[in-house]
């Protein structure tokens, strides 16, 4: 867990590496998959008007009538934008997740770690030069302990600095 939360850390010291036009900003999400409602918690960095890199980080917490199940996400996204109204920004790329969740079905615990390799495409519509609301689908696929596919939606709130 250490490295992963290491891998995070690393990705948000990158902005360093951006040039002098790079807005740094801090959105909050919501999405839905099968099992759960997750609030990412994201940190867009927009490079020019062509490039923006995206670490995230999410916890969620499931308690249902047959068991307990917390996730714990970090990774990034790196996406091509383009804005295609004063307004409007377009944007599509790649995101990779590291999900870690524990299950406990009454004496029972199991763990699994899993990385989530995700195709989006996505918009942001700014009603305020520093504040977006937007959204994005995308298809993705988890590899590890629970192995499967599926799509994905996402709205999203983001203030830029």
């Amino acid at each position: 867990m250490k490295k992963i939360i290491l891998l995070f850390l690393a990705t948000l010291l990158t902005s360093t590496l951006f040039a002098e036009d790079t807005r740094v900003g801090l959105g909050i999400g919501i999405s839905d998959n099968a099992t759960s409602i997750r609030m990412p918690i994201d940190v867009p960095m927009q490079e020019g008007n062509n490039l923006r890199l995206e670490p995230e980080l999410a916890l969620d917490y499931i308690d249902s009538s047959g068991g307990k199940t917390s996730n714990f996400t970090i990774g990034s996204g790196l996406y091509m934008t383009d804005d295609i109204d004063k307004d409007i920004q377009i944007y599509f790329g790649m995101k990779a997740l590291f999900i870690s969740n524990d299950t406990t079905f009454g004496a029972v615990t199991t763990s699994s770690t899993n990385l989530n390799l995700s195709g989006l495409f996505g918009f942001e519509y700014f009603f305020h030069k520093k504040v977006s609301l937007g959204g994005e689908a995308g298809l993705g696929l988890n590899i590890g302990g629970t192995s499967q596919y599926g799509t994905l939606t996402a709205a999203t709130l983001r203030y830029y600095f």
